[in-house]
């Protein structure tokens, strides 16, 4: 029977996983060396945080779970910076960090947390790994990170459930996937009006908006609207800067006071991936706008007034 740090690496090796970034520690050794001969590379850094970046860099660019791993206590407190650092920047991350024995985890308090509860609010889903149904809670927890809004999900791995056999089992319980979501049309011909009746729009171009696939039909836009366009920092490239239509970078600190103006004196702003995450001013409260997106702008801070979401 295999181990269920076995069952782990299998899995992370079958959904394409190439490589982890973390530290080891006692608590993830065994899944360590489950992933080396798995054929998984563990690319030591000097500190858990750096790891959460590289995974979280790692996501940004290849669109696909960049994976992370912490032992237990300090070394999980440490991860926290980087993962919440991929959440605010939508980026699909699996965080995994150690803990202790369930043996002893009643009798010795030394460096437990809570750390479902440390990660939750940081995480789209954070589970333990129980020694049954490991693989599809593997599998589960990683596609959860690119569906609907991009972030990280969190598993915590006993140690001794890593070393131990793999036991039948339902497992855990799993999120379930998200609902397949239809524009109505009646919203269509809303957003169409309500764009067609402003006389200076502007098109903002945001995090939701991949500079590489999304290249050509963001051009294909401007061409057919004439609106220009402004982009957040995630969004550079999307547009060349020397497009006539190409306006600037509305957020962080290129978002200057003469930008700011610009954007004061249009009527409506159409939003095409645009999330005010990326935002440190709020100027994106105080006009009109509708939204373009595969999902709904998390809160609506925003204000749009018509959403288009679906893929």
């Amino acid at each position: 029977m295999a181990t269920t740090a076995e069952v782990f690496a299998r899995s992370l090796r079958e959904a394409g996983v190439r490589r982890i970034f973390g530290l080891p520690g006692g608590e993830v050794v065994n899944l360590i060396e489950a992933c080396r001969r798995e054929g998984v590379e563990f690319v030591l850094t000097r500190h858990e945080a750096t790891a959460a970046f590289m995974a979280d860099v790692t996501g940004q660019i290849s669109r696909r779970p960049g994976v992370c791993l912490s032992t237990l206590g300090p070394g999980a407190t440490n991860l926290v910076s980087g993962v919440a650092n991929a959440y605010l920047d939508r980026s699909p991350v699996l965080a995994i960090t150690g803990d202790m024995s369930t043996e002893v985890a009643r009798s010795c308090t030394h460096q437990q947390l809570d750390l479902n509860a440390l990660y939750g609010p940081i995480t789209k889903w954070s589970a333990r790994v129980v020694g049954e149904g490991t693989a599809p809670l593997v599998r589960r927890a990683l596609a959860l990170t690119t569906e609907g809004r991009p972030g990280p999900a969190h598993l915590v791995l006993p140690s001794n459930v890593a070393r131990g056999e793999e036991r039948q089992g339902p497992g855990p319980a799993l999120p379930p996937p998200p609902p397949e979501v239809a524009i109505a049309p009646e919203a269509v011909r809303k957003f169409v009006q309500v764009v067609g009746r402003a006389a200076r729009p502007v098109l903002l171009l945001g995090i939701g908006v991949d500079p590489v696939r999304h290249r050509q039909a963001v051009l294909r836009l401007l061409e057919a609207t004439g609106m220009p366009a402004l982009v957040t920092p995630k969004a550079k490239g999307v547009i060349p800067e020397d497009h006539p239509l190409f306006a600037g970078v509305c957020s962080g600190m290129a978002g200057d006071d003469l930008l700011v103006e610009f954007l004061e004196g249009c009527d409506l702003y159409v939003g095409v991936g645009f999330d005010p995450v990326e935002c440190d001013k709020i100027w994106f409260t105080h006009k009109g706008a509708v939204s373009l997106d595969t999902v709904r702008v998390a809160g609506n801070p925003f204000g749009a007034d018509v959403e288009l979401a679906g893929d």
